[in-house]
């Protein structure tokens, strides 16, 4: 599968028209929930996805508004409910805090999809939308592949988005590398730290506006308190926060980028990142550099560029020497790290060295498995 992402340019009576779709399909996800919620607490009996789907013309002939949507949109809502209630049951299996489903105010419901769509409906820089009509879009990319659904959604800012998913799944060719394999260690005083001594540094893009955003929000608090909304300073504090994470973004896709030009069997940490943004004192430094959302992407080029990126238990390998294998206790604040057996050196790169040992020894384990299997067969 792949996702095509363009900007989208509805006029304004299609703006309009867009808007009120999305309060509409919003309005329907709350009813469901309602009813969902209901049921339970009154009659102790669970509605299923069919069921809901099945009092849609009901609720069309109660609700007129939604008479102008398609029926496709509106059991796309039904399925999104059904989603969230399966994740809740999920969490409650495994022991994890529930989080039960809640009702969608106006800027937690910002997208629509069109699950089913002809092949046609794109044609040059336009899009048709079933039982809505044609909305232009910058075409910048050619679409490949048959297309699946498509979906629209709005920022917090405004802008509109179209997304259009294939079932093409692009290769990217990236020729040949110039190194084997790297151990890579994520790091807040550094972005990443490479086994061969490369260090990429921390854009620290939020750190950056902070001073900005502070300056705003107060700005915004001032006109709370006297009691005089003003929808330009929410605007432009929505933009800077829109404008961070489109910096960042970028920076995690350029950075895959040049690793996998680079190397072609990348080692990485298995690192819980939810359970240290747990920790108050460097959360909000984990949450500006997106470990996350960086291997993730790595993780998803590697896959279309025919390179590899392992994940490694990351036990100890910040406390473990590199060159003899000594694991020596150094507090956090310790940049360098020391041995007995004279070794001295940044400890992010030491930790690197040991996630490619790390790496390398569980790949020559897989194949020496493998080997020894195609023997007994």
């Amino acid at each position: 599968m792949t996702t095509y992402k363009y900007r989208l340019y509805p006029g304004r009576s299609q703006e309009t028209s867009l808007v009120s779709w999305l309060e509409s399909c919003r309005f329907l996800y709350n009813l469901l929930l309602e009813e969902r919620k209901n049921s339970w607490e009154k009659n102790k009996k669970n509605l299923s996805l069919y069921d809901q789907c099945n009092s849609l013309p009901k609720l069309k002939r109660k609700y007129p508004e939604l008479k102008k949507i398609h029926s496709q949109v509106l059991q796309n809502t039904a399925v999104r409910l059904d989603l969230a209630f399966k994740a809740f049951f999920r969490r409650i299996r495994q022991g994890e805090k529930p989080g039960y489903p809640r009702f969608k105010s106006k800027h937690r419901y910002n997208n629509i999809c069109f699950p089913q769509v002809i092949q046609e409906c794109i044609e040059d820089n336009f899009v048709w939308l079933p039982k809505f009509g044609k909305v232009e879009f910058i075409k910048h990319r050619k679409i490949l592949g048959k297309i699946k659904n498509i979906m629209v959604k709005r920022s917090l800012s405004g802008k509109w988005f179209l997304y259009v998913v294939t079932d093409h799944v692009e290769k990217e060719n990236f020729g040949k590398t110039e190194k084997e394999n790297v151990g890579l260690d994520v790091g807040i005083e550094c972005f990443a730290m490479l086994s061969d001594g490369t260090r990429i540094e921390n854009p620290r893009f939020f750190e950056i506006e902070q001073k900005e955003l502070a300056k705003k929000q107060r700005k915004l608090e001032k006109l709370k308190k006297a009691e005089k909304p003003d929808k330009t300073t929410k605007l432009a504090i929505t933009k800077i926060h829109e404008k961070i994470v489109n910096k960042r973004h970028n920076f995690c896709f350029q950075t895959a980028n040049s690793l996998l030009k680079k190397y072609r069997n990348i080692y990485v940490e298995d690192i819980e990142i939810n359970k240290l943004i747990q920790k108050k004192w460097c959360s909000k430094q984990i949450c500006d550099a997106a470990w996350g959302n960086f291997l993730n992407i790595l993780v998803y080029k590697a896959e279309c560029a025919d390179r590899k990126v392992e994940k490694v238990n990351p036990a100890y390998t910040s406390q473990t020497c590199s060159q003899c294998g000594t694991r020596t206790i150094h507090e956090l604040k310790d940049r360098v790290f020391k041995c007995k057996c004279g070794l001295q050196l940044n400890r992010d790169l030491n930790a690197a060295l040991n996630i490619l040992t790390l790496g390398t020894k569980s790949f020559k384990n897989t194949l020496r498995t493998q080997s020894f299997g195609s023997q007994e067969l």
